[in-house]
């Protein structure tokens, strides 16, 4: 395995795409779930991915897990395409590395086996020769707040509330000793009352471990609490992105801006700020040239249905795919001030 040089980011994604075939065989068509995904992770970074349902979100996650092959694109892990390197199914060594948190707490874990039993699994698969089992599972327990630890290693998964059992997830993943987890919207099930403690849980694992995390919501509030980068998805594009705070404070793409002002605020009380976002998300079958948020943009000029923006520096590691960034075409003139909100 390669060293991971000081410079060498722990993974980046190049191009990442994935189409779908649809439609029988004498008119083959393709959902375009992911188009030209590009961002690298950190060795102890929390990049969040927000986006709506359909954004391409889950389909990046299960890319990168390699629980489905891409369409194109290159995946570096520790310095080597995997999709070359590894298997057409990814090797043992690669799953254990990166691992993944799914949504829901209730569906990811078996009802007829204990807590134990669950954490018991990958140590054997992965860590055989690791030593007592018992005392690992309890350690796992242990640092995923589940105390007393031997008292949780017995019970099953339905003696458990939602939070519990997603920590349960928490310490199955970590039971490899990954470098990545993939974390797919692990609060959206919760209870508000519990999602913070879960969230801290990351935090601290982040800190502690240096573990890299791909936190996956549509949840912008959470993106900015646990986030270090935010990266913006809409209809398969990843359409901006910056650290988490100078995103939330300037966003620069139309469609980011619309999502923050549905973002409560509560010193606006009911004079709550709101966009109104015209049209419809595109349809993904065979989609049209262009910009895939031209149909609803506020700011939309011709030459937004007629190519997609390539990615422009707003600033110090911002970027954004929008051609309100870029040179503006003969005729026109560009409004990059934010969207009037009311």
């Amino acid at each position: 395995m390669i060293t991971q040089a000081a410079n060498q980011p722990l993974l980046d994604v190049r191009g990442l795409t994935k189409h779908f075939p649809v439609g029988g065989l004498m008119r083959r068509r393709h959902v375009h779930a992911l188009n030209q995904a590009s961002f690298t992770l950190d060795r102890g970074q929390v990049v969040a991915l927000v986006g709506e349902s359909g954004s391409g979100k889950s389909t990046t996650a299960r890319l990168l897990t390699r629980l489905m092959p891409p369409t194109a694109g290159e995946i570096i892990f520790d310095g080597q395409d995997i999709l070359k390197t590894e298997p057409r199914k990814a090797s043992a060594a690669y799953r254990r590395q990166v691992q993944m948190i799914f949504q829901d707490p209730f569906g990811s874990l078996n009802p007829v086996h204990t807590i134990g039993h669950h954490l018991e699994r990958p140590l054997h698969i992965h860590r055989a020769e690791a030593g007592n089992i018992r005392e690992q599972v309890l350690e796992l327990l242990a640092t995923v707040g589940l105390n007393p630890p031997a008292d949780f290693a017995d019970r099953y998964p339905y003696e458990l509330s939602g939070g519990q059992r997603q920590r349960v997830s928490i310490a199955r993943a970590l039971a490899v000793n990954p470098r990545i987890i993939l974390a797919d919207e692990p609060i959206s099930m919760l209870d508000v009352s519990i999602r913070m403690g879960v969230l801290n849980l990351i935090e601290r694992l982040k800190e502690e471990r240096g573990i890299g995390f791909l936190y996956i919501t549509h949840d912008l509030a959470s993106a900015r609490y646990i986030g270090d980068r935010t990266i913006v998805m809409y209809a398969g594009h990843m359409v901006e992105s910056a650290e988490s705070a100078e995103l939330m404070q300037a966003p620069a793409h139309p469609y980011t801006q619309l999502l923050l002002s549905a973002v409560p605020n509560p010193q606006a009380g009911f004079a709550q700020r709101t966009v109104q976002a015209r049209g419809e998300v595109p349809s993904l079958v065979d989609p049209p040239p262009g910009c895939p948020f031209a149909a609803r943009c506020p700011k939309v000029m011709d030459i937004c249905r007629q190519a997609m923006p390539a990615r422009t520096a707003v600033s110090a590691g911002h970027w954004v795919h929008c051609h309100l960034y870029q040179d503006a075409p003969a005729g026109e003139t560009h409004d990059r001030s934010p969207i009037a909100v009311h």
